[in-house]
Parts: C-alpha cells; sequence; structure tokens
C-alpha cells in the first residue's frame, strides 16, 4: 500500500534498531531525525516501501543532521518525489557522522524523481561528511532546475567529504543545464573514496560533467561509465571531468 504522504506510524524496535516496513513507519522516522531527536537512531527495512509519489522531506538537514546506520536490507524506496527550493535535497537531505563513527546508508536502492533550484542534489543523499555509502541503487531522475551555475549534482550524493562510496551504480537521468559538478555517481568527492561503482544512466550538465564523478579531489577506484555524458561549457570527461591532486 503507498503512502498517503501524511500518515506517521512508529516502527518496532529490535535490539536497539528501528524496524521499518511502511511509508507511515519511514515518514515518522524523517520526522523524528528532522526535529533533532532521531540523528543516532539506527534503522533497517523489512519490506519494499511506496512513498506513493507525495512530496517528500529529505532525512536530516544542516541544523538536525543524521549520523547513524540505515540498513535497506536489500530492499526498494519507490514513488520517491523531492522538489526543493533549497539545498540538499535526495532521499536524505545533509549528514554528517564522525571521525570516529561514520553515519552509514547500505543495501538501498531507489526509484522515483529528485528535483531541486539550489544544489547538493542526489537519489540516495545531496550531502554526507564523514559517511560510508556501501551497495545503493538509484534509478530515480535527478535534476537541477537552477538557471544559474549551482554545483554538486549526483546520481547516489551530490557531495561527499571524509567517507566512501562503494558498489553503487546509478540508471536515472542526472541532469541541469546550469549545473556545474555533477555525476552519474557524484558531483564531488572531497577526500572520500568512491569504488567498484558504475553510471549507466544519461549525464548532463554545463561544466564538470563526468559520466561517474563531476570533480575528484579524493581516491577513486574500479569505476566505469556506459551511459551518454554531454556538457556545454568545459571538463566534460566519460569517467571523471576534473581530478584535482590536492
Amino acid at each position: 500500500t503507498a503512502w498517503d504522504g501524511e500518515s506517521m506510524d512508529e516502527p518496532v524496535q529490535k535490539d536497539g534498531v528501528y524496524q521499518i516496513s511502511t511509508g507511515e513507519e519511514l515518514a515518522w522516522f524523517a520526522a523524528q531525525v528532522n526535529n533533532g531527536t532521531g540523528k543516532n537512531y539506527d534503522a533497517v527495512l523489512t519490506d519494499d516501501i511506496n512513498l506513493g509519489e507525495n512530496l517528500w522531506q529529505p532525512i536530516g538537514t544542516t541544523s538536525c543532521n543524521y549520523a547513524g546506520t540505515f540498513d535497506g536490507a536489500e530492499h526498494k524506496i519507490t514513488g520517491l518525489k523531492v522538489e526543493k527550493d533549497s539545498n540538499y535535497a535526495g532521499l536524505f537531505g545533509y549528514i554528517k557522522g564522525t571521525s570516529s563513527k561514520h553515519a552509514v546508508i547500505e543495501n538501498l536502492t531507489i526509484e522515483g524523481d529528485v528535483s531541486s533550484s539550489y544544489g547538493f542534489v542526489g537519489g540516495i543523499l545531496g550531502y554526507g561528511d564523514y559517511v560510508d555509502i556501501v551497495n545503493c541503487h538509484n534509478y530515480a531522475n535527478v535534476t537541477l532546475t537552477a538557471t544559474a551555475y549551482k554545483y554538486y549534482v549526483g546520481g547516489i550524493v551530490g557531495e561527499v567529504e571524509d567517507g566512501s562510496v562503494e558498489n553503487c551504480s546509478n540508471y536515472g537521468t542526472i541532469s541541469g543545464s546550469q549545473a556545474e559538478k555533477i555525476g552519474g555517481i557524484t558531483g564531488y568527492n572531497y577526500y572520500a573514496v568512491v569504488s567498484s561503482c558504475y553510471n549507466a544512466g544519461e549525464v548532463s550538465g554545463k561544466q564538470n560533467v563526468g559520466g561517474v564523478i563531476g570533480h575528484a579531489n579524493g581516491k577513486v577506484s574500479d569505476i566505469y561509465n556506459t551511459g551518454t555524458v554531454t556538457g556545454t561549457s568545459g571538463n566534460v570527461g566519460g569517467l571523471v571531468a576534473y581530478a584535482a591532486a590536492d
């Protein structure tokens, strides 16, 4: 049954981990994170979830970030619809762990549409610091609708710092006519590791447009791209558009 866009139910816990099986329970979890209560909550999906194409508020904000572990357990979230006129758009918006305990998103597939008129846009996550994204797969279309230069758009994550993106893939269309730093997996990896990832979706933007990574300033290994990549300005690459070594 698809989520109605409003209802919330508290999921049960097992060994301190929330067991999420419905859109109502996922919405409750998101609300707890976004009001500051659920910053460190751990959760696991126990079933596929249909969000019914109702507007979704991304999990985690700059003032109430997420720092726990979210395990999709190989389940799928469909019907995701995010439309923002501010930064940090995705299923998750803003995640920030610590150097000693990274936040984690793992074993998750999503389908739907994510768009923003600002930046930090991703299917799974808008922005993450000290976060590990593992075995996640995006089928959502991710769109930056800005009319002037905006930054960091990716099929998996817009920008990732001090963490990793491993064994992830993108099949969605990733686009933004004015986007700078846009990639099939991540727009910008800043001192993060991107490994064993591939893109099969179309990627298009203005500058620093990469099949896998728009701007790489971290370690990259074992990546490949089969999708079409187009840009209207400079730095367009099948794998990585621009690489910096700081």
